[in-house]
């Protein structure tokens, strides 16, 4: 088999071809003509896992990266089988001249072969159908080539039958108006294969570029968490070390305390008497430090209960002036008890006085009472007084509630939401 026809190349693409019918296919698509033969068998990769068949390494690789299929068993060889080139164009012929008409239809006729060397090999005592298929098979080239073809094929079965084939028919010649179209429409059909082939690896290296960009991303996010780990793992182990190092320095401490003890000839270890006087003297030590901190923030009113009143007050009144005058009135009253606490006549006032009412709207008291007015025991419904005695605490409720004023009178969209 070493010297027989395994494949046929095309000269114009180097592609390799398994028999005359795929190379006509290829000529087809492709508008290439010249092919030779060639020892060289087609190749077969089989997948382990799909039994794909591959005959390049460009299909082996589009099929992997389909796929994720990396296993390929060479079955090469083993498919590797002779061809008969002649008696493939031969049969190809032969159904190119039945197409269209009845089998039976067909007239079937000797191959014409050389006479004289037909006549040599008759002469050698080879039987006439042996002598007709040799020179056919070997390409009538002569007596040598045929005695070498029936070497070579002498356990055929039908080597003494007479060689049939069907009569060729000369097909009609084409205008050159056909020839062209018909190689434009070739390669048309070749550009389209292409232009499949090239979209189809350009999805995959898009596939290839995502599938890349998310293992980087996960690596990343792999190399951030480790070093996030071996910070803290950093941090626990430096902690450790610094307790132990405060550990070591006490025990030194009360080592150096101890020895010192004993050199002025007290006993080692403090006395009951000795740890009273030291916790008696941490007890003060601490009330001194909580003696000179500051004293607490007084606590904030609720400015969203006194905002509420107000724009109740502003949205119940159609009278806007009388609102503006309300709002004021509150804010001098307000202004006045913060600025000057220990005015007795700030923090003390008759809203039935007839002046005082003119000024104030209905609902002015309940604003008056969350700002920290409360009602004077004995002297009547209509007097409020500030019970605080001018506290941090009721200085810092007075001045919510002149925020809360000083925007009424200044934001135009106060109540408005």
């Amino acid at each position: 088999m070493a010297d027989e026809a395994l494949s046929l190349v095309c000269t114009d693409c180097n592609a390799q071809l398994q028999s005359v019918k795929e190379a006509q296919a290829h000529g087809e698509a492709t508008g290439h003509s010249n092919f030779e033969e060639s020892t060289e068998a087609v190749k077969r990769l089989v997948c382990t896992e799909c039994s794909k068949p591959c005959r390049t390494i460009v299909e082996q690789e589009l099929h992997t990266k389909r796929t994720g299929h990396t296993t390929f068993e060479d079955q090469t060889r083993a498919a590797a089988k002779a061809m008969s080139t002649e008696m493939e164009m031969a049969k190809a012929r032969a159904v190119e001249a039945g197409e269209g008409t009845d089998k039976k239809d067909v007239e079937l006729v000797e191959p014409e072969v050389d006479g004289q060397a037909l006549a040599e090999l008759e002469a050698m005592g080879f039987a006439r159908n042996r002598g007709v298929r040799a020179l056919h098979g070997s390409g009538n080239t002569g007596v040598e080539s045929a005695v070498a073809w029936l070497a070579d094929h002498e356990d055929d079965a039908d080597l003494d039958s007479p060689l049939l084939l069907p009569k060729e028919t000369p097909k009609p010649s084409l205008t050159p108006e056909e020839a062209k179209a018909l190689a434009a429409e070739l390669l048309a059909k070749a550009r389209r294969k292409r232009e499949l082939e090239e979209k189809e690896l350009q999805r995959l290296r898009e596939q290839e570029r995502i599938r890349s960009g998310k293992e980087l991303a996960a690596a990343a996010r792999l190399e951030a968490e480790l070093k996030l780990k071996r910070s803290m793992e950093a941090r626990r182990l430096e902690k450790e070390e610094e307790r132990k190092a405060r550990e070591r320095v006490r025990e030194m401490l009360e080592e150096d305390k101890r020895a010192r003890r004993v050199r002025l000839g007290l006993p080692p270890e403090p006395t009951p008497e000795e740890l009273e006087a030291e916790r008696a003297k941490a007890a003060e030590k601490a009330a001194q430090e909580a003696a000179k901190r500051l004293p607490p923030p007084p606590v904030i009113p609720d400015a969203d209960r006194l905002r509420d009143l107000l724009v109740g007050m502003k949205r119940g009144t159609s009278d806007a002036a009388a609102v503006t005058l309300c709002f004021q009135t509150l804010l001098r009253l307000c202004g006045n008890a913060a600025n000057d606490p220990g005015n007795a006549k700030y923090r003390r006032l008759n809203l039935g006085n007839p002046a005082l009412a003119a000024r104030l709207l209905p609902d002015a008291r309940a604003f008056l009472e969350a700002a920290g007015w409360a009602a004077a025991e004995g002297e009547g419904e209509g007097v409020l007084v500030l019970p605080g005695a001018g506290s941090p605490a009721e200085v810092v409720r007075l001045t919510a509630a002149g925020v809360q004023l000083h925007s009424a009178l200044n934001n135009p969209f106060f109540g408005a939401l």
